[in-house]
C-alpha cells in the first residue's frame, strides 16, 4: 500500500514537472506600432530676367505659371523666393515675382541671397512640401480572437492613426507644428474694468431705454400665447 501511494505521489510530481517545463514554442514578434511617415520634399523652379534688368525674360512668366499649376500650388503651400547673393535687382525681382504670386493668392517669403543654386539674371522659387503616408491597414496578421501573449491586437492603433493621416490640413504639422501668436488679454481686462466701474456696454442692437429686450408673442396651438407681452395683445387679435 505503500510502495503504491509512494508510485502515484511520483507519477503526480512528474505531471507537475512537466507542466511548468518551459514552452519552446518561438515568440511571435510583437506587433508593430502604427506610425504617419512624413516625408519632405522640395519644388524648385529657376525664374530667368532680362539682362541687368527687373523685368521678366520674355516666356517666364508662362513657364512660371506652369510650375505653379503643375504642382497646384495654393495658398496654403509654403513658397520661398532665393535671389544670388551679387545681385543689385533683388529687389525688383522679388517684387516682379511675387506680384504674379499675388495674383493667384500666394505668398512668398525671401531667403537669404545664395550663389550655390541660383545662376546669373535668375531668381529660385522654392516650394516647401510634406508628404505624409499611411500604415499598411487594415493589419489582420494576427487573430483579433484568439491571443494569450498579453499583447495588442495587430491591428490596434489603424484606425486613430489611419484618420489623422487623412485630415491633416497640412502635414508639416506632424514634424514641426506651429508657433503660438501672443496672447490678447486687453478686451477681457476692459470688461472687467467696465464691470467694476458700473459702466458695461450695451450689447450689440441694444436700445437706450430698453435694455435691448423687444417682446414677442407666439400664438399657441389651443388660442394659447406664448412669449414677452401680455395675453391681452394676443386676445385683440383674435
Amino acid at each position: 500500500m505503500t510502495q503504491r501511494l509512494l508510485l502515484c505521489l511520483c507519477a503526480g510530481l512528474g505531471a507537475m514537472l512537466a507542466a511548468c517545463a518551459a514552452d519552446d514554442t518561438p515568440a511571435r514578434p510583437a506587433a508593430t506600432p502604427k506610425q504617419l511617415k512624413v516625408e519632405y520634399t522640395e519644388l524648385k523652379h529657376p525664374t530667368g530676367f532680362v539682362p541687368a534688368g527687373a523685368q521678366l525674360a520674355p516666356g517666364e512668366a508662362e513657364k512660371l505659371g506652369a510650375f505653379l499649376d503643375g504642382a497646384r500650388i495654393t495658398a496654403e503651400d509654403h513658397v520661398y523666393l532665393e535671389v544670388a547673393g551679387d545681385d543689385r535687382f533683388a529687389a525688383q525681382r522679388i517684387g516682379s515675382v511675387s506680384r504674379v504670386l499675388a495674383e493667384r493668392g500666394i505668398g512668398a517669403k525671401v531667403l537669404p541671397a545664395s550663389d550655390k543654386e541660383v545662376g546669373a539674371d535668375q531668381l529660385l522659387v522654392k516650394v516647401e512640401r510634406y508628404v505624409v503616408t499611411l500604415p499598411d491597414c487594415p493589419d489582420w496578421t494576427k487573430s483579433p480572437y484568439q491571443f494569450h501573449d498579453n499583447e495588442v491586437g495587430s491591428n490596434f492603433g489603424c484606425a486613430n492613426t489611419t484618420n489623422l493621416g487623412l485630415m491633416v490640413a497640412d502635414p508639416r504639422d506632424l514634424v514641426i507644428g506651429r508657433a503660438l501668436g501672443p496672447e490678447e488679454g486687453d478686451p477681457a481686462m476692459a470688461a472687467i474694468a467696465r464691470y467694476r466701474a458700473g459702466k458695461p456696454k450695451d450689447l450689440p442692437g441694444a436700445s437706450s431705454g430698453g435694455g435691448g429686450y423687444s417682446p414677442v408673442t407666439i400664438q399657441m396651438p389651443g388660442g394659447g400665447t406664448g412669449g414677452g407681452e401680455s395675453s391681452g395683445s394676443s386676445s385683440s387679435g383674435q
